[in-house]
């Protein structure tokens, strides 16, 4: 599906009416891992022109969301492990 996606945007055939959910459909593989950071900001360049900085920003909020939330797992994980750590000791 992303591939298809892919292809009909770089040629051009995407109507402008199908936007949005070729937007959503980039964004779910960006996320997933399926599309790279280039071709993504290359793709809403070409759909949205100069107006697609409001999907660069998104881009940018999604990957500080999930190292924040990665950094405030490891941080209650390690937090647990001293914790037991501790009471293991005699």
């Amino acid at each position: 599906m992303y591939i298809y996606v892919l292809v009909s945007v770089c040629l051009g055939s995407v109507e402008p009416s199908a936007y949005y959910s070729t937007l959503l459909t980039l964004v779910r593989g960006y996320v997933d891992g399926n599309v790279e950071t280039t071709t993504y900001e290359e793709q809403l360049r070409e759909m949205y022109g100069i107006h697609a900085y409001v999907g660069f920003t998104l881009d940018k909020l999604l990957h500080n969301i999930v190292r924040q939330v990665l950094l405030a797992v490891s941080v209650c994980i390690s937090m647990t492990v001293c914790g037991l750590r501790g009471e293991m000791r005699p």
